[in-house]
């Protein structure tokens, strides 16, 4: 019973298992690509910026996320309920997979907006419970401290980063593909 609930709690996490070939590459690589390069930047720079406090980057995107929240809920709440021809057809292209098998567009941007809200409400508490639990991090790791939080930088920029990169994806369906013709346009492979 706990296994069938915790499948059913972590659903939108299904999300990641849809294959496509630019998916990954917005899904992992770039993310990863972008916390890179903020962790070395945030390491070398001589002024000190403040990543948890009251005017820190965390609360920042706290803020951002609040918001995201109830769009990324509402989207999901409209793609599921909304009649468009199209909307229940394999999509056109390179068509995702899920375990092999083609997915509509109801069905991937279902997984997406599900998945984005998942994820911002992830990071939100998760950060939030970092906030508040940094006193004891500090007396856990000591004088490794810098090196954790260069880490835990990383890991916050990759998933915030990978919540903005979908969230342009889904932005892309909601403001074009949704919208056009199902045809593929020539030269274009449609993105995920």
């Amino acid at each position: 019973m706990l296994k069938a609930t915790t499948k059913k709690l972590l659903k939108p996490l299904y999300y990641l298992r849809i294959k496509h070939e630019q998916k990954l590459f917005i899904d992992i690589y770039m993310p990863l690509m972008v916390a890179a390069l903020f962790s070395f930047l945030l390491s070398r720079t001589p002024v000190e910026i403040a990543f948890l406090g009251k005017s820190g980057l965390v609360q920042l995107v706290n803020g951002l996320l609040q918001i995201l929240i109830g769009f990324f809920v509402a989207s999901l709440a409209a793609v599921a309920t909304f009649q468009r021809q199209g909307m229940d057809e394999v999509m056109r292209g390179k068509a995702p997979t899920l375990y092999g098998k083609d997915v509509t567009r109801r069905q991937y941007l279902c997984y997406m907006f599900g998945y984005l809200a998942f994820m911002s409400i992830a990071v939100y508490f998760g950060s939030g419970v970092l906030e508040l639990t940094m006193t004891i991090w500090k007396e856990i790791f000591g004088n490794n401290f810098t090196q954790v939080k260069l880490i835990a930088v990383f890991i916050y920029f990759a998933l915030v980063s990978n919540i903005i990169f979908t969230t342009l994806l889904a932005l892309h369906f909601l403001t074009d593909r949704i919208v056009r013709d199902n045809d593929v346009e020539p030269n274009e492979e449609p993105a995920p």
